[in-house]
Formats: C-alpha cells, structure tokens, sequence
C-alpha cells in the first residue's frame, strides 16, 4: 500500500473515483433478489448465501472462510489504516478495476490486430485475449500495480495502461 501523501492529503482519507468499464459489468444491487447467490455465509456477519465473495481466508485449507463486500471492505480499512469506509472501499476497489481495465485494452488491441471489433470476438478469442491479458498483468511489480492504482483520472491512468498493452504478446 502507498505510505506517500496524495494530492496534497494522506491517501487514507482520499475517495478515488470509480473506473468506467465497458465490457467487465458490476451488478447495479447485489442485494436485488434477481441477482444469482453463493451457497456461501460470511465467516464475520454470518451472511448466508452472500451475493459474491468479497475475500477468503485460509482459502488453502479443507475449511476456508468467506467474506461478503461489505466485510471484506471492514476488514481492508482496518488493515490498512484508512479513515472512512468510503476511502477503502475506493482503493480495494482500484485493485480489482485496474487489472479489469488494462483486460479490456488488451481485448480492444487484440481486436484492432485481428481486424475485429471486440463484440465479434468469439468466445475463445475472447478467453485467450484475457488469458493473456490476466498473465502480462501477474508480472508488473507490486509497486508498479500500487503507482497505476494511485492515478486518480481515469484517462491518465489509461495512457500508462496503453504503454503496458504495447508490451503484450499474443
């Protein structure tokens, strides 16, 4: 995690703003009855059938313990030291939706070289495209991750994700 100031203020404080996906989708409300549910309960509220994990601990062992969002986000604000709830949720956002984001230019690229448009990628293509994508992402350092998901704008953020993507071989 960043131990510098950002923008002036302690990180801890700082509310980062969402990244606009265009082919990963966030459910609008986990809580709508519509949306699908785990067989999983959350191991600190006891939760049933939580919407999605949001974290597992002892995810080796023959018992893992499940998180819903809402407590994995406690549980990030706790052991990383941040002010609000607001600020965490954000960066523990960022971690997810950096890598989601850099998936979707590296689809956008293999698109444009295949001479396609992502929507007629196949479901193969577009497998192989992320297994690619989600490989390269597995190699940039922690401290490079940590600086991209620091980046506040979204656009500036995308130029330095472009620079990754030109790195990519598929």
């Amino acid at each position: 995690m960043l131990t510098c100031k950002f923008m002036g203020k302690s990180y801890k404080n700082t509310i980062l703003p969402e990244i606009k996906l265009k082919y990963f989708k966030r459910p609008s409300d986990v809580n709508s009855p519509d949306y699908p549910r785990t067989n999983y309960t959350c191991y600190k509220c006891r939760m049933k059938n939580i919407p999605f994990v949001g974290g597992i601990r002892d995810g080796y062992s023959v018992n893992p313990k499940y998180l819903c969002e809402d407590c994995a986000i406690d549980e990030y604000m706790v052991d990383f030291g941040f002010e609000t709830r607001e600020a965490a949720a954000s960066w523990r956002r960022r971690i997810f939706d950096v890598g989601y984001l850099l998936n979707e230019l590296i689809l956008e690229r293999y698109a444009k070289d295949n001479n396609k448009n992502v929507d007629d990628l196949s479901d193969k293509e577009w497998r192989n495209a992320l297994a690619v994508g989600n490989n390269f992402y597995n190699t940039v350092s922690k401290t490079k991750k940590e600086r991209l998901e620091a980046i506040p704008k979204q656009e500036e953020l995308e130029k330095h994700l472009q620079k990754l993507c030109k790195k990519v071989k598929f």
